[in-house]
């Protein structure tokens, strides 16, 4: 623990019972597996991200993370940092062009429109039978 304290270059003391959490962890549903992500990455990873070859290590990281999943979970992992990665380039693409997100348009006329329409005058101008409705000649 305190070689794995030393190599990380922190201070044992203040590192030791978090790494000793995160060695007796055992969990079993998915937020516990959430919690136990995010105290390894707050511990060991959050400093490191600010260096020129993190992006590296998030690849390694990650490939060898996968390598015991199935190709279907495999495919959800991927899908899920697709997704992080479209919303990243959109952001830099609106901050690029120097859009902001937009408010929505604002209804013409103020007011909503009505989702049935009143179709009754138009059988009037059609109706030339009368009261009768047999006497239609």
């Amino acid at each position: 623990m305190k070689n794995a304290a030393d190599l990380f270059g922190t201070d044992s003391t203040d590192v030791e019972p978090d790494i000793k959490s995160i060695l007796d962890a055992n969990p079993k549903t998915k937020e516990e597996f959430t919690v136990f992500s995010r105290q390894i990455f707050e511990l060991f990873i959050k400093r490191h991200q600010d260096k020129p070859l993190y992006a590296t290590f998030v690849e390694t990281h990650a490939k060898e993370l996968a390598n015991p999943l199935r190709d279907v979970d495999v495919r959800k992992v991927a899908s899920g940092l697709t997704a992080v990665a479209n919303e990243k380039q959109r952001e830099a693409r609106d901050k690029a062009s120097g859009k902001k997100k937009k408010a929505p348009k604002p209804l013409l006329g103020g007011f909503k429109t009505i989702g049935k329409t009143d179709t009754n005058l138009y059988e009037e101008a059609l109706d030339d039978i009368g009261d009768d409705p047999d006497d239609f000649m």
